[in-house]
């Protein structure tokens, strides 16, 4: 094909264009398409770029799903924000006037319907009309509300200051992936517009906020990532070919191949999210790594030969390491498809069809450029002045083959005493940077309120067997919320007060006040009075707690509590139904809900990633024995590629351990990814010894000529590889920033494998050592 591509150039451009044009016309159909309709084309045509759903993650046919959607449909919104205030010194009347223009404020007409829930609306709080309180009215409610189980989250006072929390929950239909992002901002303007004192302080949290902020944070890092790894590919393309024309040629292939993907992963309808984010990235690094091979090769052939001629050479010498190399990217890649998410089969398949458009960009549009535009003659230069270069270093690990191995033993022996102090565990507080806003905002909140993520238990009973109403409801969802409340520990702790709420909390409310204490027993309404107590919460509005679906009635209570990690919160969330059912044999309890669904989407993410890592590392092991096609090799290969990932894992299982970090799904992403990258130098390198045995050169002379040939390309690759995995490391997404690390630092480990470990395993494994020359 390159040679069909570099006799007619002009025709080969030419289809590139058109097939570039075509890209354009694709995503220009898909944007126009879009912003059809829209006040605010540009939000419009953002939001469908970057979509941190559940559908776009998870899809809708998982069962979770459904049973999450089901739930909304019958009660309404679980989106809930606490925004807490705090103030110094004693309560005041003024706070609590504030308080309630900022309630009045939050359900205000927007793009965000919301309800909020607050001591404001308890049955027994005073009226916060603009009529003036006295301080003795105030400090009777606060103590009628410290006396209340049901509302201890929502007033605490203190001698030192005073904290209220107002809950907002915020209906479903207003909020999109953008909106989620937007809300804690339309809060916090919405408050600051009250004029609040100098000495009180504001936060807003919930999951809704942290998805939101997932979501502003890949969109950031899209857009600053993507441009600056591009910048990276350009600067190393100066360092290494220095003529313009040479890096115009090479930034022209990757720059196809790049928007040739990105059109056909947008163009299918797919949108970003905390998955497909490091699709593009990746696509561009490991499609300059190909092109670096191909350029390199020709410009040292380029110093012996004519230009067509080298050519020639340099795609005849790099072609079959380079589709290997592919084989066994795409291989990793597309065992992301037997996951369950789709945003990770999303990742897998796009990134696999990527990697081929840039592979195929860079054997087709870059020989045609070659045949108009002669690279010229240029000295292959060293790749790294002021070391070492990569022969030198393989002829020393051969030499000394027997002291590499057993440093290289001992390493992967403390690393792998690193490796089991890894623990699984996805928190997406542990997505945020240490001491930024958002990780402040949460230790706030938390402090103030029991929990920021709502476990919300569905109960369902089936009327035939007992009639029930709305008195039914509430008692059924009191002894739930007791059962639960009593009975629930949450990391070796009972519940902190008020973290559990539901129907029955009204009524618990209305028996605090003095009023109408002869009409309660017990903390608890008589019949009499709770009737039309029940029949009024059943006819309220989002967010609902009693829901009434003909002749089906069902009851929600709802659990705060702090934000688990994902294995806790599934574990956490089998007890509370074991609990509920438990308290009332005739219930059918099922939690679900935004948290605990996250929850359960990220550890069957990280389950289905170690499938795939399975699956990928089994592929590439296969896919190396058919086209090295001997046992001897594959046995070489195995050392040099089990040495990065057991470095680097062992590596991260300290320093993890000590941070307090856990293994989530971005962390097993790199590992499935990585598994497939680690192999392409090692392709080169096995090839490139396969040839010079069967030319007849031997030990350490053909470890010379293979570092030669092949040295400085691998060099050069993991170094623009390296680079631009580290270009995540800018993100203030910490999930982006591990994925960087972990990946520069597996690859930079990988390079030490091959200049170290495999010739040092040559001479022990081909039997060149004692001079009995073996064919490796």
């Amino acid at each position: 094909m390159a040679g069909l591509c570099a006799d007619h150039p002009w025709l080969t451009i030419g289809a590139h264009l058109a097939l570039l044009v075509s890209a354009a016309l694709v995503l220009a159909q898909r944007f126009s398409s879009l912003a059809e309709g829209s006040d605010d084309p540009a939000e419009a045509i953002a939001l469908a770029l970057y979509d941190n759903s559940l559908e776009r993650v998870w899809g809708t046919s998982p069962e979770p799903v459904a049973h999450y959607e089901r739930f909304r449909e019958r009660f309404g919104s679980d989106h809930l924000v606490a925004w807490v205030v705090a103030g110094q010194g004693p309560l005041e009347p003024a706070d609590l006037q504030l308080l309630q223009r900022a309630a009045e404020g939050f359900t205000a007409p927007g793009p965000h319907r919301a309800e909020v829930l607050w001591a404001g609306s308890l049955p027994y709080a005073p009226p916060l009309g603009e009529a003036p309180l006295s301080a003795e009215a105030v400090e009777a409610f606060a103590a009628r509300v410290a006396s209340d189980p049901a509302a201890g989250r929502l007033l605490a006072t203190e001698d030192a200051g005073w904290s209220a929390a107002l809950l907002v929950a915020v209906d479903p239909a207003t909020l999109n992936d953008a909106n989620l992002e937007a809300l804690v901002p339309l809060l916090r303007a919405r408050f600051a517009a009250l004029d609040p004192p100098p000495d009180v302080e504001a936060h807003g949290m919930g999951v809704p906020v942290l998805l939101g902020e997932v979501r502003a944070a890949i969109v950031r890092g899209m857009r600053t990532n993507l441009p600056l790894v591009n910048l990276v590919v350009l600067g190393l393309c100066l360092l290494v070919f220095r003529r313009p024309r040479v890096v115009g040629m090479v930034l022209g292939t990757v720059l196809q191949g790049e928007a040739l993907s990105l059109a056909l992963f947008l163009g299918t309808g797919r949108a970003f999210n905390y998955v497909s984010c490091f699709m593009a990235i990746s696509i561009v690094v490991l499609g300059f790594a190909a092109c670096i091979h191909l350029f390199v090769r020709l410009r040292e052939e380029r110093r012996v030969r004519p230009v067509r001629e080298a050519l020639d050479v340099a795609v005849d010498t790099v072609a079959r390491p380079c589709g290997v190399s592919l084989a066994t990217t795409c291989a990793a890649l597309l065992a992301l498809t037997t996951a369950e998410q789709v945003a990770i089969v999303d990742f897998g398949l796009f990134s696999a069809a990527g990697m081929v458009l840039v592979l195929l960009c860079t054997f087709s549009l870059a020989p045609a450029l070659v045949s108009l535009v002669d690279p010229g003659e240029t000295a292959p230069g060293h790749p790294l002045p002021g070391l070492p270069t990569p022969a030198q270093v393989g002829v020393f690990a051969w030499r000394h083959a027997g002291s590499v191995l057993a440093v290289a033993a001992a390493v992967m022996a403390l690393c792998a005493v690193g490796a089991t102090r890894l623990e699984l565990g996805s928190n997406i507080r542990e997505s945020f940077v240490a001491r930024g806003e958002v990780s402040r905002a949460i230790e706030f909140v938390s402090e103030r309120v029991p929990g920021i993520a709502a476990f919300e238990v569905a109960l369902s009973w089936d009327a035939d067997a007992q009639p029930a109403d709305a008195v039914d409801a509430v008692e059924r969802s009191r002894a739930v919320e007791d059962a639960v409340r009593s009975g629930l520990r949450y990391r070796g702790e009972p519940l902190r007060q008020g973290a559990v709420f539901s129907a029955a909390d009204a009524a618990r409310s209305l028996c605090v006040d003095p009023d109408h204490a002869p009409v309660c027993a017990d903390g608890w309404p008589l019949a009499p009075a709770l009737k039309p107590l029940a029949e009024e919460i059943a006819a309220r509005g989002p967010p609902r707690y009693i829901a009434h679906d003909g002749d089906a009635w069902g009851a929600r209570v709802t659990v705060l509590l702090d934000l688990p990690y994902a294995h806790e919160g599934i574990e956490v969330a089998e007890r509370i139904e074991q609990l509920a059912e438990g308290a009332d044999p005739g219930v059918r309890a099922r939690v679900t809900g935004l948290g605990p669904l996250w929850n359960e989407l990220e550890d069957s993410v990280v389950s289905d990633l170690m499938d795939s890592f399975a699956v990928g590392a089994a592929v590439v092991v296969l896919l190396l024995a058919l086209f090295l096609r001997s046992g001897r090799a594959l046995l070489l290969a195995l050392p040099a590629n089990l040495f990065p990932l057991v470095v680097v894992a062992g590596a991260a299982g300290w320093v993890f351990s000590w941070t307090g970090y856990h293994v989530n799904s971005t962390v097993m992403m790199y590992l499935t990814v990585s598994v497939g990258i680690i192999v392409d130098d090692t392709v080169f390198w096995l090839l490139a010894w396969q040839r010079e045995r069967r030319a007849g050169a031997a030990g350490e002379q053909a470890v010379r000529r293979v570092l030669e040939e092949v040295g400085g390309g691998i060099t050069l690759t993991s170094a623009s590889l390296c680079l631009g995995f580290a270009v995540l490391t800018w993100s203030d997404f910490v999930n982006s920033r591990i994925l960087g690390v972990l990946t520069s630092a597996t690859i930079l480990m990988a390079l030490v494998g091959d200049l170290l470990l495999l010739p040092a395993c040559c001479r022990v494994l081909s039997g060149l050592g004692g001079g009995a020359e073996g064919r490796g």
